[in-house]
């Protein structure tokens, strides 16, 4: 599947970060393997976004918006 440009840098750009390993996020414990599903999936929901893909804005703990992601 092509990728645009700015995927294509920003994947660059994280080689440059990870090093020479074989996968762009791999797992914790290894190099070797892949970050596991649940560890993606855990990293997503902190992100705000949940298991079926829906966006849900997260809240800081005096109730506004988490400025971290701009909204």
């Amino acid at each position: 599947m092509p990728l645009a440009k700015q995927a294509v840098a920003i994947l660059r750009e994280l080689h440059a970060l990870t090093g020479q390993g074989r996968f762009v996020f791999p797992g914790a414990r290894s190099n070797l393997r892949t970050m596991s599903e649940a560890a993606i999936n855990a990293a997503l929901r902190r992100l705000g976004y949940d298991a079926r893909g829906d966006y849900r804005p997260r809240l800081s703990d005096d109730g506004s918006y988490d400025s971290a992601r701009g909204t």
